[in-house]
């Protein structure tokens, strides 16, 4: 489903092993640390990981909890399965789509590192999956590059030359959220890598 660049180098990260020393290299691993604070994955909760790679986020969360990573890279998740063969800890090969065929409710959805990746209308389809299978008091999380008013001309290219074909600004993010979410955080951390470029950090919430 997603519209990546996936020739010459590109094709390298489809291997886990190659993502995850890259994902280290440019410090969106460090990255990770952070993003924990935001979601604040309490013991019990239920949380769904869209586009959840080799296991990316699951070792930043506790191991109490119930959760399920979604991606359609057959070889991320063969890989998470052998990596966290925890009590609670799913993995699937699944598109967004496929989140119709889960008839749980969840505290948190995670799509870090997606919405770019995916055209108007594959966003459209994973804010209202994202939706439908929150708990009423939860949110969805997003980080994502994003363009913006005073950006680097150096920032810009590097985010330029994102595999995600699809990096918006910070109003075209929260336009495409904005059907389906009552509720929008979100700030720019214009140092969210070791890499010189911006990213998107947001919390969209079925509450108002």
């Amino acid at each position: 489903m997603t519209q990546e660049r996936n020739a010459g180098a590109w094709r390298l990260l489809s291997n886990p092993r190659i993502y995850e020393f890259f994902q280290m290299m440019t410090g969106i691993r460090s990255a990770r640390r952070k993003y924990r604070d935001y979601i604040r994955a309490e013991p019990g909760l239920q949380i769904l990981d869209i586009g959840c790679g080799p296991g990316s986020f699951a070792s930043y969360l506790p191991r109490d909890i119930k959760y399920l990573g979604i991606d359609t890279n057959s070889a991320y998740i063969e890989t998470a399965r052998k990596k966290y063969a925890i009590p609670g800890f799913e993995f699937e090969c699944a598109s967004v789509s496929d989140i119709t065929f889960h008839d749980r409710k969840y505290d948190r959805v995670l799509a870090i590192g997606v919405l770019h990746h995916l055209n108007d209308k594959e966003v459209d389809i994973l804010m209202r999956e994202a939706r439908s299978c929150l708990d009423s008091k939860g949110f969805l999380f997003c980080v994502d590059p994003v363009y913006h008013e005073g950006q680097g001309i150096l920032s810009k290219f590097v985010t330029s030359m994102d595999r995600g074909r699809f990096v918006r600004t910070e109003e075209e993010y929260k336009r495409l959220a904005k059907p389906y979410f009552s509720r929008i955080e979100s700030h720019i951390d214009k140092n969210v890598t070791f890499l010189p470029c911006s990213g998107l950090i947001a919390k969209y919430y079925t509450d108002n």
